[in-house]
């Protein structure tokens, strides 16, 4: 085979597969007749607090909760918190929990952790294009002390996102979907999968 055709046929599987990896799991809805959504089923990583299903679940409720009248638009600031909002919420959001069955506690704990893996796997893409930068300096110089220096910014930037204590499968779960989670959390999206009522 010649070398043109191998670049050829190399580049329609590049193609190919960043068309299977980049395209959209969601669907966007417009105003208040949304398209179904959904996301795509994956293993359960290893070392999750939170299990794909329990994430679903929540984010399905969570959009349904915030389209309820008793809902008011600064809820989303709720997950923001490490406090338990029972305080906050009226008896009636409450009960409309429970009556979902899920437990209150819970159900902000699952919130409230999905937004901190939401921040995590941002922090964890920033270190990533941060360190490609730093290593590209790194080739570039051959002052030890520069280097040192260097090296040790990587190793920074790799750990910050570990401030936010999630673990690495729940990062692997909520990647894929990052931008979706995120809009979902904020309200600015509701999930809608169409293998739900």
């Amino acid at each position: 085979m010649k070398r043109a055709h191998k670049k050829i046929i190399n580049g329609l599987v590049f193609i190919g597969l960043a068309f299977f990896v980049t395209r959209p799991m969601y669907y966007p809805g417009v105003g208040d007749n949304p398209m179904p959504r959904r996301i795509s089923v994956q293993l359960q990583p290893q070392n999750s607090i939170i299990s794909f299903q329990e994430m679903d679940d929540f984010l399905f409720l969570w959009s349904d909760f915030l389209e309820q009248d008793f809902a008011t638009p600064n809820m989303p600031a709720l997950l923001d918190t490490h406090n338990l909002p029972n305080q906050k919420l009226s008896g009636r959001a409450q009960k409309w929990i429970k009556n979902h069955d899920w437990d209150v506690e819970r159900f902000f704990y699952v919130g409230q952790r999905l937004n901190a893996i939401v921040k995590a796997c941002r922090l964890k893409i920033l270190a990533e294009q941060t360190s490609e930068s730093l290593k590209l300096q790194l080739k570039q110089t051959k002052d030890a002390e520069l280097r040192a220096t260097i090296e040790r910014l990587m190793e920074e930037q790799a750990q910050m996102y570990r401030t936010f204590k999630v673990s690495e499968g729940e990062i692997a779960m909520v990647m894929p979907h990052l931008k979706t989670v995120a809009e979902i959390l904020s309200g600015e999206l509701i999930y809608k999968p169409d293998n739900r009522k």
